[in-house]
């Protein structure tokens, strides 16, 4: 089974990075919890949101990027029988270095993933879904895919409580282990708990 994942806080801890150094930049002190608009307005009025957007694509906001807890046992556990593939919008002009953090990260220590990189302006929907789970912190991305079973990973950002959603939800990768291990084992109908 195909399992697709979205990068940016979802594999990763992007906001989180870019609130770091924001906060350096801006002699700031906002934590990833105060965040409550998606363009970060409630929390930097006073910054351009071009300057905040363009922290994505720094060489330091890739050195610095790290994983969501869980990340790295539970793709080991899924690439041994499922195909990951990361997908995630990008500016096609860092596209190369986010392929590069993915392969010196996961693909250099033997987890096999493939990456699609979405120009920004694109749907995610462009990639046929249909044979998989998709998983992805956007609600509007979700909705706009054909995946089979889509899921809505939370993490702990107060803006994903705004967003429209009445499907599969988890808040970590612990919860996300599960439920993906309960619908693999159910579409090869399994009912001994093995997937």
């Amino acid at each position: 089974m195909n399992i697709y994942i979205d990068f940016d806080d979802t594999i990763t801890m992007s906001v989180e990075n870019v609130i770091r150094i924001v906060n350096q930049r801006f002699n700031k002190n906002v934590k990833v919890q105060d965040i409550g608009e998606w363009d970060f307005s409630d929390v930097y009025p006073d910054i351009p949101l071009k300057d905040i957007v363009n922290v994505f694509g720094e060489e330091e906001f890739f050195r610095t990027l790290k994983f969501n807890d869980d990340v790295i046992p539970t793709l080991r556990k899924y690439t041994k029988y499922n195909n990951i593939i990361i997908v995630s919008k990008v500016d096609m002009s860092i596209i190369q270095r986010k392929f590069n953090w993915i392969k010196n990260h996961l693909i250099d220590i033997g987890i096999k993933v493939e990456f699609y990189g979405i120009p920004l302006g694109k749907s995610k929907s462009i990639i046929d879904m249909s044979d998989g789970i998709m998983i992805d912190d956007n609600a509007s991305f979700l909705k706009e895919t054909n995946a089979k079973y889509k899921i809505l990973y939370k993490g702990n950002r107060k803006f994903d409580t705004k967003q429209e959603w009445d499907g599969y939800t988890v808040s970590n990768w612990k919860e996300l282990n599960k439920l993906l291990h309960n619908i693999i084992s159910k579409e090869k109908g399994y009912t001994n708990g093995k997937i």
